[in-house]
């Protein structure tokens, strides 16, 4: 799936685009090669790479007690991170494969962001476990090196977006 910045009259979910499917390594391979690389999207350009039918959004029922890990990417390297963990999602890389609904990679201005989302917030040790797994495969990249990855949680994020919006101005 696919997301462009959106416009002012278009809600986030609107946004989003499938924009094919697979289910192996080989078949994201064929689709993949046909993809502008994540190094060269438009900034505000999100890939995301889901279990189906489960979708990139909070409000989704699998993702709903879920959050996320992230990392920030220096600039250059959302090829490789995205391949990579694209790699291990898909090829069950994970021991807590079913924690983990998908990857979602956020193009920006100064900094790329790579989120693994998960359906569960509150089993540390999975959680832990999905991070270890992700930490090991980036750590080939002399920039990711010691690099932390962030959990939050989805309801956190979106009580916090609501409470500012909600704040007076």
């Amino acid at each position: 799936m696919k997301r462009s910045a959106t416009s002012r009259n278009e809600t986030y979910g609107s946004s989003i685009k499938e924009i094919g499917s697979f289910g192996s390594i080989e078949d994201f391979w064929c689709f993949y090669t046909h993809l502008t690389r994540p190094n060269d999207l438009a900034v505000n350009t999100d890939y995301y790479v889901f279990r189906e039918p489960v979708k990139p959004l909070w409000e989704d029922p699998e993702n709903k007690n879920g959050g996320r890990w992230t990392i920030r990417l220096k600039k250059g390297i959302a090829n490789r991170a995205f391949e990579d963990m694209s790699i291990c999602l898909i090829g069950e890389q994970f021991d807590e494969y079913e924690t983990v609904n998908g990857l979602a990679l956020s193009v920006r201005y100064q900094e790329d962001v790579l989120s693994l989302w998960t359906r569960t917030s509150d089993e540390q040790p999975r959680l832990d476990s999905i991070r270890d797994v992700a930490q090991a495969a980036m750590e080939y990249l002399p920039t990711m090196k010691n690099t932390d990855w962030e959990y939050k949680r989805h309801e956190v994020v979106l009580d916090a977006m609501l409470k500012s919006d909600a704040a007076p101005r």
